[in-house]
């Protein structure tokens, strides 16, 4: 889960927790009961789906694939988001201060730790220094003296 600093428009009003719904646009298409999903029969490739998995026809596989995206709208806001579910984790605020305020007393960080990971907030300074940064590159990152780290102390050490 690593975390990402966007510029949205002021009003954005996408629900914290929610994936952005430019990246759940697809078509689900019906498995191939021939090959059970896989593709394969036996040793051989099935010869019903032709080993896609599905019974989409290469018409609708086109159509998918020319499916334009739908991506996260810019403007002068200023948001925290997860980059494993897309998802903003963070109000939107008009200042790059506002939302280091926000993420000096809100758990947004990930604490490694052997009880498994959970949310925890941040100093200022750390913060200040992740918004700058803008992202981290991970959830954990060991380290070459085999710290496990959050992606966002990596990203602002």
């Amino acid at each position: 889960m690593g975390r990402e600093i966007k510029r949205v428009p002021a009003d954005f009003d996408w629900p914290q927790g929610r994936t952005w719904f430019g990246y759940e646009i697809g078509v689900e298409f019906p498995r191939c009961f021939e090959c059970n999903g896989d593709g394969v029969r036996g040793q051989r490739e099935c010869t019903r789906c032709q080993g896609h998995g599905d019974l989409a026809t290469d018409e609708l596989r086109a159509w998918q694939d020319a499916m334009p995206d739908a991506p996260i709208p810019s403007g002068a806001g200023w948001q925290l988001w997860e980059t494993v579910g897309d998802s903003p984790m963070s109000p939107v605020f008009a200042t790059s201060d506002e939302l280091v305020d926000w993420m000096a007393t809100h758990p947004w960080r990930l604490n490694p730790s052997l009880s498994g990971p959970s949310l925890v907030r941040s100093t200022r300074d750390e913060a200040e220094r992740f918004v700058a940064v803008g992202t981290s590159f991970g959830s954990f990152i060991i380290t070459r003296d085999g710290e496990l780290i959050d992606g966002v102390t990596a990203a602002i050490r």
